[in-house]
């Protein structure tokens, strides 16, 4: 997202594939909203594939009204170059030309499951400089240290849990545990999307699936 009156924001709805299950959640639905002059539209996944496929489906607005025609076909009839968009049914391009942006989604998943993987390209001076920009997808220059940074965008330094001389390999793993769920909670407690004011979804599809005020012990951390 950007900071200050810049409309960019990404956002992304997280789940498990079981509910009983200490696995990691996975990318089910992405929220885009770039330039002002296009609303924000939601690209889905279901959550089984379907003839061995994961199809998308796309909605438009904070009410999310769904794009039944073919959403190349919308997007050509409907935003007069401000925005393209290329599809081969299981990727999905969006190219915002006026501000040199890009966001490409895929769809796959290993077993029966869907899962959404996002790929953004940005021109940081369309959206205020490369420092108004922040979020959680890092910074793309190599260095894992800065890549925690809050929404005033100031670099948050990763949680530092071990300081065991000579650790043993179970040490090491325990540590690394530690560290995960630290850096989980922080990430909950400063990115999760709390409020529906604040989401890109609308407030039902925001109170179906918000799980910020959930801070029950995740069990996927203690062994990874």
């Amino acid at each position: 997202m950007s900071k200050g009156s810049d409309p960019l924001a990404i956002h992304g709805r997280f789940v498990r594939t079981r509910a009983t299950s200490a696995k990691p959640t996975i990318t089910r639905s992405v929220a885009i909203k770039v330039v002002d002059e296009v609303p924000v539209i939601q690209v889905t996944a279901p959550p089984q594939k379907i003839d061995g496929k994961c199809p998308l489906t796309f909605t438009i607005g904070k009410d999310e009204t769904p794009i039944t025609e073919g959403i190349v076909a919308y997007v050509d009839a409907n935003f007069n170059g401000a925005l393209t968009a290329f599809s081969n049914g299981k990727n999905i391009i969006f190219t915002y030309d006026g501000v040199d942006a890009l966001v490409q989604i895929s769809a796959g998943g290993g077993g029966n499951r869907c899962v959404l993987n996002t790929n953004l390209c940005l021109t940081p001076e369309s959206h205020g400089g490369a420092g108004n920009i922040v979020g959680l997808l890092g910074s793309p220059d190599g260095i894992k240290e800065n890549d925690l940074m809050g929404r005033d965008g100031t670099i948050v330094p990763l949680p530092q849990v071990c300081d065991i001389p000579n650790p043993t390999n179970a040490e090491v793993k325990q540590c690394k545990s530690a560290r995960n769920r630290e850096g989980h909670e922080w990430c909950m407690e400063n990115w999760c999307i709390g409020h529906a004011d604040n989401s890109l979804w609308s407030p039902e599809s925001h109170g179906l699936y918000t799980e910020c005020d959930n801070r029950d012990r995740d069990g996927f951390f203690d062994n990874t």
